[in-house]
């Protein structure tokens, strides 16, 4: 009997047990015992008789210790929180989101024309009604004969509470000896809360680490953390085939370099890459007809329901099903919208390399 390929598994310590170092510690055992009675077996060439019974006992050893690692890390995964949690994460490379600060343009109107340029200082302070607090990013310059400027700011508490709707930055904090308002005109998005230890734990169970090499949600998750989602397909014993959903930022050439790195080339396994097929779910022969509240701007509304839609469908994953309800209940969900009424669209389930875009969309206001 010999071993072909060499299985390993990842211990809680961070270190590699391979079933090759369990067969030599083994033969080493059996030749450095003392057996009263009995001749010392030396032959333990691989596809001797003697070499074949150590590889048997040294597998149900080495799944024997590997379910017991499971378990173990399964419990203390489970039951970590808070710096006990990162610390795991850390031994698997997977790591806590950090929070992030919201960001936006605010617009400053002036009632005339000025006479004479104006300076807004880096650091002048907006706010919200209820006191959610923006500094501006850099000067603000505002020429002779101009009455508005665009600046950003980005809000002073980290987190969601900075994800305020369009209009609502509306104070001016900061005393500027100036008859002058400030606007948003956008919904800020883009502030995110610390990620919390359920969805960090979640996150952790799936790295690509929990997946024993050759199988294909190996493959799968170790193609994900370089691009959104993938699926492989397996060929044969020694060839398979990963289709990947195409990002901007990322080439094929950026997946086979990342393969022929040394700890995730499979030894004896050609792998295949392959763009997913883009599939249309949604385009301009879906009419999305939208009954707003008066109260609300019709094209800031529209452009937040196109913005929420492509989020949507740049979540879906390669192989899964684009649900019309869901795309309703989004639309229904966006503020200023009193009813909806979509024509023309209904599921779609897409194959195993088929990934969902957006075409042309037809907003109308009803």
């Amino acid at each position: 009997m010999i071993i072909q390929e060499d299985a390993e598994f990842i211990k809680g310590d961070g270190s590699i047990r391979k079933l090759s170092d369990i067969i030599d510690e083994n033969i080493d055992l059996v030749r450095n015992a003392q057996f009263q009675g009995l001749t010392t077996v030396a032959d333990f060439n691989p596809g001797s008789v003697n070499y074949g019974f150590i590889v048997i006992y040294s597998m149900l050893q080495f799944n024997q210790e590997m379910m017991a690692e499971t378990n173990d890390e399964n419990f203390r995964l489970n039951d970590a929180i808070g710096d006990a949690l990162d610390e795991i994460g850390y031994q698997k490379g997977v790591y806590r989101e950090d929070p992030s600060f919201s960001t936006t343009n605010v617009i400053f109107n002036l009632p005339n024309p000025l006479e004479s340029p104006f300076t807004i200082l880096e650091g002048t302070e907006v706010s919200t009604d209820d006191l959610v607090i923006f500094t501006t990013t850099e000067d603000l310059k505002i020429l002779r004969g101009e009455s508005t400027g665009v600046v950003e700011v980005i809000c002073e508490e980290e987190g969601t509470i900075g994800n305020v709707k369009a209009g609502e930055i509306n104070t001016i904090i900061t005393p500027l000896g100036i008859d002058i308002s400030v606007i948003n005109e956008e919904d800020v998005t883009d502030g995110k809360d610390g990620e919390d230890d359920d969805n960090y734990r979640a996150r952790i169970k799936d790295c690509w680490l929990n997946y024993q090499p050759r199988t294909a949600l190996w493959f799968e998750k170790k193609a994900e953390t370089i691009v959104k989602s993938a699926k492989y397909k397996k060929i044969n014993n020694k060839q398979g085939k990963l289709i990947y959903k195409p990002q901007n930022d990322i080439r094929e050439v950026d997946l086979v370099n990342y393969f022929n790195l040394k700890e995730n080339d499979i030894v004896d396994h050609d792998l295949y890459f392959q763009e997913a097929t883009p599939v249309t779910v949604i385009d301009e022969n879906t009419t999305i007809t939208v009954f707003l509240d008066n109260n609300y701007v019709p094209e800031i509304v529209k452009d937040q329901i196109k913005n929420n839609i492509q989020n949507y469908i740049n979540d879906i994953e390669i192989g899964d099903v684009f649900k019309s309800n869901c795309l309703l209940f989004m639309v229904e969900s966006t503020e200023g919208v009193i009813l909806v009424r979509i024509d023309e669209l209904s599921d779609v389930d897409l194959t195993n390399e088929e990934y969902a875009v957006m075409g042309d969309l037809n907003i109308v206001e009803g």
